[in-house]
């Protein structure tokens, strides 16, 4: 890099990167219920333990905006399932393919 008039010129800037999002989740008790049972999420994000918004997808059209959703499947099969969060302002987002039975 030079200046205006020529000379050598070094420039340097330090950038801070937030925190990794390290979105998970499970559902509990899955082995343990049939169609129209209520099945229990639970979100198990690492970092950050916060977060500004949740949407849960549950793979059949429905959403819920809770932070552990319950939700009543009336098929059975494969369900893709995900989890979308945001965290000062940034998205992740995770989708899991489960079975239901």
């Amino acid at each position: 890099m030079e200046t205006d008039l020529g000379c050598a010129a070094q420039a340097s800037k330090t950038i801070s990167v937030g925190d990794v999002i390290e979105l998970d989740f499970k559902v509990l008790d899955k082995n343990e219920f049939c169609a129209s049972e209520l099945v229990i999420f639970e979100e198990t994000t690492v970092n950050p333990k916060s977060y500004d918004n949740i949407t849960w997808d549950f793979g059949d059209g429905e959403q819920s905006l809770l932070g552990i959703p319950f939700h009543q499947y009336v098929d059975t099969g494969y369900m893709d399932v995900g989890l979308n969060v945001s965290f000062n302002a940034a998205p992740a987002q995770l989708q899991k393919t489960t079975w239901f039975t």
